[in-house]
């Protein structure tokens, strides 16, 4: 590109005017635009950028310098250089209509574009010739819209017609008010030609703010035929109308109708951006009841997580009363000196609401798709956010900037647990109360939620075990998957949970380890089952601990047998080393093992599952019973509970005639006595 640059600069210092204006157009076509996303249609050499970025920043160098050699050649040769722009005109624009279409042609309109700008600064925009250029060609133009069907044509020709603007005073009075009706009709043209219809009402807008002064005169005449067309336009045409009619509002006598004129316009907007049915796909949210009882906060008829002051700032939706005071305080401060009081802007009159409603909607929606990716409120973009982004971020960060991650993760657990527990409340209470559904809508949201909510918890999981667990855990995993492949259907999940549930030095309290304050050894085995960024996450000052074994815990509440599986062994392994720091009291500790006992009620009906569930409730047990002695009351008070059994497990577990037997099957038989009731029981789950 550097070397292109060279050569333009070399054609400039010979005034080749013709030779200027043949190669720039083909230059900016070779170059074409960037396209990582489709690398076969990709028009630049990937071995000379290495992203969109870097290429984007030399393109805009690049034709700043092509415009800065349009500017020069034409102050050294400004008759030569307009002969060239009209005779392209002729030979291109209005001989060969569908010359406009190639890209070549669509970048050589660019440099006329340089020209006509170049002409407003100079006392050439004065010569007839140039007046008689601008008569001829917008006639054209405006005339070639009734006619051409081809929509890439039209859009080009309403380009065009946009550039020649600021010369429209050259125009006759009819002659410029049948030209503004041509374009609004194509405002309401055929529904596939939507670019088209958007483009001309924007085109109004671009004139109605930038030179107020040339539809003044027609104000009258707009608002008639904005009245007769309203039917026909789109929400977003009709913001467009509302915001034409805002600029012009400065200049006008009669403030009521336009006031009138101004709501009538931009109400159908304001009601389709708060209707049930747009933040109903905003929100993922089918039935605005339901999202009432997700959050009261949510008035069913909000954006998720999108803070009021926010939306207000991107929407700036400003009551018409509003308007009329800065009008009328407008008419009131003018004078008769003044030809033309001073306008007011369209962000004052309304706060970017009707400046142009298709870039605030675009901002909104925005920040929704980044909000709902990034904390998990619509399935394809938390799945993308998980494995694409920070999965690999997770497996992959150095140690030196895990305390730059730690924060981050510290929100988005907090975050996850806040939300999931919302969801999770929320089914389960629709399932206690046992009621039918209302209505059909009503059902599927029931199933959407719950459906969405279980997705949710198994990725956030797998997550979590990528972020936690030592490389060596989960390769350690693999070979016990591979050695049991051959006789039974076991996947990486059930294989980490089977390596560190069944292990009995995994997190034992028995370790050899230094104290903690709470006298609870911290075991080596423990910590070798982490990864750096878990042992990070578990430390005092990480302020991650909380959020993290709460989400990990209540999986096992939660109704999915498959999360409850794959948070098990983080479950043990979290726990541990929380407790070796001491940073469990007492009500945290009765609080998680109620959670496990809940969850031996919750999936006693599947064996595997209940197996496990009951080894991490005997695991906790024993590790903390010494020193939270009140976890006996829990055991208590569960159904069917017999007090000699509870002694016969607490001799076999404690007794130093039998240390020696951690894993024998007898003390596991003993344990599961203890608990029985709380198996296939709902009731300990709630």
């Amino acid at each position: 590109m550097t070397k292109a640059v060279d050569v333009l600069n070399y054609i400039v210092t010979l005034n080749e005017v013709q030779m200027l204006f043949e190669i720039l157009p083909s230059l900016m076509q070779k170059i074409g635009l960037p396209s990582q996303s489709d690398t076969q249609n990709s028009k630049y050499s990937q071995m000379d950028y290495d992203d969109d970025e870097q290429f984007l920043a030399d393109l805009i160098r690049f034709r700043d310098n092509c415009n800065v050699m349009v500017r020069q050649i034409f102050v050294g040769h400004p008759q030569k250089v307009f002969r060239f722009v009209v005779r392209w005109m002729d030979e291109k624009v209005f001989c060969d209509v569908t010359a406009v279409r190639e890209t070549k042609d669509e970048n050589t309109l660019r440099l006329i574009v340089g020209v006509l700008n170049s002409v407003s600064k100079t006392p050439m925009q004065d010569d007839p010739d140039f007046a008689k250029f601008i008569v001829k060609y917008f006639g054209l133009a405006c005339s070639s819209l009734e006619v051409i069907k081809d929509e890439a044509i039209i859009n080009s020709r309403l380009s065009l017609i946009s550039y020649m603007f600021p010369f429209a005073k050259y125009l006759a009075n009819e002659d410029f008010a049948r030209y503004l009706r041509t374009i609004i009709q194509v405002s309401i043209g055929p529904e596939f030609a939507n670019t088209c219809r958007n483009h001309s009402m924007f085109l109004l807008v671009k004139v109605s703010v930038e030179f107020p002064e040339l539809l003044i005169a027609y104000r009258s005449d707009l608002q008639r035929e904005f009245m007769n067309v309203s039917s026909q336009l789109s929400h977003r045409q009709m913001c467009y109308v509302a915001e034409i009619l805002v600029a012009l509002s400065s200049y006008a006598d009669d403030f009521d109708s336009m006031e009138r004129l101004i709501e009538q316009m931009s109400l159908p907007a304001k009601n389709y951006f708060n209707s049930p049915e747009i933040i109903r796909c905003l929100n993922g949210i089918y039935q605005s009841s339901c999202v009432n009882i997700l959050h009261s906060a949510y008035n069913g008829s909000q954006v998720l997580d999108i803070p009021k002051g926010e939306r207000f700032a991107i929407m700036a939706i400003i009551r018409p009363i509003d308007i009329r005071l800065g009008m009328n305080e407008m008419a009131l401060n003018r004078t008769d000196s003044d030809k033309m009081f001073p306008r007011l802007t369209v962000a004052q009159h309304i706060q970017g609401f009707l400046s142009d409603i298709s870039d605030n909607l675009q901002t909104l929606l925005g920040c929704c798709i980044s909000k709902f990716s990034s904390q998990f409120y619509t399935l394809p973009y938390s799945s993308i956010y998980l494995s694409e982004s920070l999965l690999p971020t997770l497996a992959t960060v150095p140690s030196q900037f895990i305390g730059q991650v730690l924060p981050a993760l510290s929100l988005l657990l907090s975050h996850c647990y806040q939300r999931l527990s919302a969801r999770w409340q929320y089914v389960d209470e629709r399932e206690s109360a046992g009621e039918e559904p209302e209505s059909v809508e009503a059902s599927k949201q029931s199933i959407f939620v719950e459906h969405m909510a279980t997705i949710l918890t198994r990725e956030l999981i797998t997550c979590l075990r990528k972020a936690l667990l030592a490389d060596e855990a989960i390769a350690s995993a693999q070979k016990l998957n591979a050695a049991r492949c051959s006789t039974a259907s076991l996947n990486i999940e059930t294989a980490v949970v089977d390596e560190i549930m069944s292990d009995p030095d995994a997190c034992d309290p028995t370790s050899p380890g230094t104290a903690s304050p709470n006298g609870v050894a911290p075991t080596a085995a423990s910590a070798d089952l982490l990864s750096e960024l878990g042992k990070r996450m578990c430390e005092p000052q990480a302020e991650c601990h909380v959020p993290l074994i709460l989400l990990l815990f209540h999986c096992l509440v939660w109704g999915d047998s498959v999360s409850a599986v794959a948070a098990l062994p983080l479950c043990k392994v979290v726990m541990s080393r929380l407790n070796s720091f001491g940073l469990l009291d007492e009500a945290a500790v009765l609080h998680l093992f109620k959670c496990v006992l809940s969850g031996l009620g919750r999936h006693g009906q599947h064996q595997y599952v209940s197996m496990m569930v009951t080894e991490l409730s005997r695991y906790l047990y024993e590790t903390l019973v010494s020193s939270y002695p009140k976890i006996r009351e829990e055991l208590r008070a569960l159904p069917e509970f017999c007090e000699q059994d509870l002694e016969k497990y607490e001799y076999r577990a404690f007794s130093s005639k039998f240390k020696a037997f951690k894993s024998n099957r007898v003390k596991r038989e003993l344990y599961r006595k203890v608990v029985k009731g709380a198996l296939g029981s709902q009731a300990a789950g709630n």
